[in-house]
């Protein structure tokens, strides 16, 4: 138990250390990884592979994909609809592009949380109402490119 509780210590001490412009895209990098393994094992444990109904449709991959296209999502949006041509790239190249893209939103959201740490006292309540609008014009564009497709 001692040993669990100073893992967590040292968890505090180095997002205290770095701030949430490291700690954010650290750990967008480590679900990737997670994603990727789980991936890497689904053929091995069927309960890894899922079939759920989006949009109608049944589509059927490993948890990891979904995992990984999850964290991934503000670079596909940012790729998808502010890169015209994109379409057309290799997947390869697509894939590195939403992975670097979805590592500086990460980053700048830290950044930003930082910032608004440091200069306000009360900003859990700011934070708060600043993570609800977020969700809600998210939400709004997800439902406004849903529409155009």
């Amino acid at each position: 138990m001692k040993n669990v509780i100073g893992y967590f210590k040292g968890v505090c001490e180095y997002i205290r250390r770095h701030g949430l412009r490291i700690t954010f895209p650290s750990i967008y990098l480590a679900l990737l990884t997670f994603s990727l393994v789980i991936s890497l094992f689904y053929r091995f444990t069927p309960f890894l592979y899922i079939c759920p109904n989006l949009l109608g449709q049944e589509l059927c991959a490993p948890l990891g994909v979904y995992i990984a296209l999850f964290v991934s999502y503000p670079g596909y949006l940012f790729v998808a609809y502010a890169i015209p041509g994109s379409a057309d790239w290799r997947w390869e190249f697509s894939s590195v592009v939403v992975i670097l893209i979805s590592a500086l939103f990460y980053f700048i959201v830290g950044l930003a949380v930082d910032k608004f740490k440091k200069g306000n006292k009360n900003y859990k309540i700011k934070l708060t109402t600043i993570c609800i609008f977020v969700f809600i014009f998210s939400l709004f564009l997800i439902l406004i490119f849903a529409n155009k497709a």
